[in-house]
């Protein structure tokens, strides 16, 4: 059974991959169950804690939290439609899309359900399409999740988000350098992007960020990804002021 509404995004714009089945939304394979808790309402102050992570609403007040972070806006991409597979890092490359070392260091963009090779999990988007003012990056497929892996975990980092035909709002989950989930949080999600940032006061910083539409309609992307700043460690952590 199949249904066009959750078809591949390169299939709704150009034809050119096969049609998904309808599945129910799936969980991040590669990350343990947690009992943390899910959908934090956006009414929450801003910023607010959860654990050790700390949510942003704004990037004016990240920044001013986080000065000077390396970004990735995708600029050195094709600003084209094409399908990519997953995971994209510096070290990977995508005919017709973008070349090695196009991506930052230390930053990969991956998919929970269509990773790998021939998979086509990951598509540019170009500036304009569906009110995006730049080029963006994310899942390709509607009802997959966009993960954007950090290696090595950094303390902040902070984004745009998009979502494409479908939800005004994703859950965002945030795993730390183990892979244990330690925040989540809800964030509306638009075409023309939504800032959200995040930072860790744990030594485990953070390693992971998985954007999920949970009805499955929508198309996850990202923009202006600054990262960076390395996590506390444990033994400053462990210092008392006398």
């Amino acid at each position: 059974m199949s249904n066009p509404r959750y078809a591949v995004f390169l299939v709704a714009v150009l034809a050119v991959a096969a049609v998904a089945p309808v599945v129910a939304q799936d969980r991040i394979s590669v990350f343990p169950p947690s009992g943390a808790p899910v959908g934090i309402p956006e009414s929450q102050p801003d910023p607010f804690p959860q654990g050790p992570i700390t949510f942003y609403g704004d990037r004016p007040t990240f920044d001013a939290a986080h000065p000077g972070l390396p970004c990735e806006d995708w600029q050195d991409f094709t600003n084209n439609i094409v399908g990519c597979d997953a995971p994209a890092n510096n070290g990977t490359s995508c005919p017709g899309g973008y070349n090695a070392g196009d991506i930052l260091v230390g930053l990969e963009i991956d998919c929970a359900q269509n990773s790998g090779p021939g998979g086509n999990g990951l598509v540019i988007i170009p500036a304009g399409f569906d009110g995006n003012p730049s080029i963006t990056f994310g899942s390709n497929f509607f009802v997959d999740n966009t993960i954007v892996n950090l290696n090595p975990a950094v303390a902040a980092v902070g984004l745009d988000i998009q979502c494409h035909f479908g939800s005004p709002s994703v859950n965002v989950d945030v795993f730390d350098s183990t892979g244990a989930l330690v925040a989540s949080t809800a964030s509306a999600c638009a075409n023309a992007g939504t800032f959200l940032g995040m930072d860790s006061n744990a030594p485990q910083g953070i390693g992971s960020i998985a954007i999920n539409d949970p009805s499955g309609v929508s198309v996850e992307t990202t923009d202006d990804v600054c990262f960076g700043e390395m996590p506390i460690p444990v033994e400053l952590m462990d210092l008392e002021v006398q």
